[in-house]
């Protein structure tokens, strides 16, 4: 079962760290290390900050930390990124990028105002969607 869940995680990394290579982003994505001991191998998770799957950033664009899950597990993900307190309006974009049985993802943007995370665009079978907020 875990295998499978770490698989289907890399998968949607990967498919977002296309997405946003095709756009033009340099992107740095966070992969979990194995620990090997002598009856055993487990993974442990090294994402940026304890809540960050993805960096990305752009000529004259805010740096992109994005945190990629499935979409049973927003409420976990906003708040573990929330708690921390190192994002910056001036500087930063924080999103959520949810996917949905492989073919629809929701993408929530940190509205810093309010301090919590807005639908703005979902891509639904490889086309792009913008939610007017």
């Amino acid at each position: 079962m875990k295998d499978k869940r770490r698989a289907t995680g890399m998968k949607n990394e990967l498919y977002v760290q296309k997405y946003l290579e095709g756009d033009g982003y340099v992107v740095h994505r966070a992969r979990a290390s194995l620990i090997k001991t002598k009856t055993s191998v487990f993974c442990r998770s090294n994402d940026i900050l304890e809540c960050i799957d993805i960096l990305g950033k752009r000529k004259d664009r805010k740096i992109l930390w994005i945190q990629v899950s499935t979409g049973s597990r927003k409420s976990e993900k906003e708040k573990k990124i929330l708690s921390q307190d190192v994002w910056n309006p001036k500087t930063d974009e924080v999103e959520i990028w949810l996917c949905f049985k492989g073919n629809l993802w929701k993408i929530y943007k940190l509205d810093f105002k309010e301090n919590k995370f807005v639908e703005y665009k979902k891509i639904e079978r490889g086309k792009t969607f913008t939610i007017n907020t």
